[in-house]
């Protein structure tokens, strides 16, 4: 029988995505003062790969990924989710003062990069998700094998994009130097 062990700290990985920058760089002032030092911000890049969010957040939607030098506990996937809702909740207040013409200003997709996996937290069930609690469900989006990400048939479309892959192995690459210099290597199978 297997011991039961703490899962290792992962990587947080925040996208965020409005029609404002405006809104983006608040958000990203409040996510850096709640989680840390950002050490990773991928280049803002149009969101064109889907047109879902159109009625509720505008038209030519901004796109970006953040990641922070804070390690956090997997199990706070759940607790940060439940957050960055709140605060998606708070921004369109904000952005009604800045007469914002849109009902939802702001999303922010929390993840987590671990050796062998980037996982999406989410509120909505689907087949290939897990429940983790408080309404929050976990997905593994990627898959590391063979030495990069791996697609999977449920990833967005937009995390199959060769800059997003480029940009969540580079993060992957920061986190595994962060646990040498932290010498967490006791078990590498756990990663």
């Amino acid at each position: 029988m297997a011991q039961p062990r703490k899962p290792v700290p992962a990587k947080l990985v925040i996208a965020q995505f409005s029609s404002s920058w405006e809104v983006l760089l608040e958000a990203k002032e409040k996510l850096a003062n709640t989680f840390g030092p950002i050490d990773l911000e991928s280049f803002p890049y149009s969101f064109i790969e889907t047109d879902h969010y159109a009625l509720t957040m505008g038209e030519n939607l901004i796109k970006q990924f953040l990641t922070f030098q804070n390690l956090v506990e997997q199990e706070e996937l759940k607790k940060i989710k439940n957050l960055t809702n709140k605060w998606e909740e708070e921004a369109k207040h904000w952005a009604s003062t800045k007469n914002l013409k849109v009902s939802r200003p702001l999303n922010l997709d929390p993840g987590l990069i671990t050796g062998a996996k980037f996982i999406l937290a989410t509120m909505k069930d689907f087949s290939h998700r897990l429940y983790l609690g408080d309404h929050v469900y976990g997905e593994v989006t990627l898959m590391f094998q063979k030495g990069r990400f791996q697609i999977q048939p449920w990833t967005y479309p937009d995390y199959q994009k060769k800059e997003t892959l480029h940009f969540l192995e580079l993060a992957r690459a920061i986190y595994m130097s962060q646990w040498k210099r932290m010498n967490c290597f006791e078990d590498k199978k756990r990663i």
